[in-house]
């Protein structure tokens, strides 16, 4: 009965520690897809590239599939566009190091103009302690 008790303190324990750490790494890369979102306000290209994975892939609002080059070459393009950038309802989900990110953005293009907003799928990898997105999905929320 004793080594019952144990092992079943044991199986608690190692519960509680796995969700202090998957809820630890879902704040890590909570702050990661928002400074993602604070580096495009900012038009900060160079902090953008380097949260891109190398095979990084995006499916854009038009259904076009992008490389990683032809998206920062877009954002080069139209950064100026992206000032007034607003994620909300986001939800991160965790699988092994892999995250699934859902949300909403909110772009005000000209003032007075109703902003547009687009929902978004990110899929996140973890290597070597460091997040990188690795694909993504933009769809325009029609009104």
């Amino acid at each position: 009965m004793r080594y019952l008790v144990a092992a079943l303190s044991l199986l608690i324990f190692a519960s509680v520690s796995r969700a202090e750490k998957s809820g630890d790494e879902v704040q890590a890369l909570s702050r990661e897809v928002r400074a993602y979102f604070v580096d495009m306000g900012k038009g900060d290209i160079t902090g953008i590239e380097r949260k891109l994975a190398a095979d990084y892939r995006v499916i854009g609002g038009d259904g076009k599939l992008e490389t990683r080059a032809e998206r920062l070459a877009w954002l080069r393009s139209h950064v100026k566009d992206l000032a007034d950038i607003k994620p909300s309802e986001l939800l991160v989900r965790l699988y092994g190091n892999t995250g699934v990110v859902t949300g909403l953005v909110e772009i005000s293009l000209d003032a007075g103009a109703p902003p547009i907003q687009e929902r978004f799928t990110q899929v996140w990898v973890n290597e070597s302690g460091a997040w990188k997105m690795v694909s993504g999905q933009i769809t325009l929320v029609k009104e």
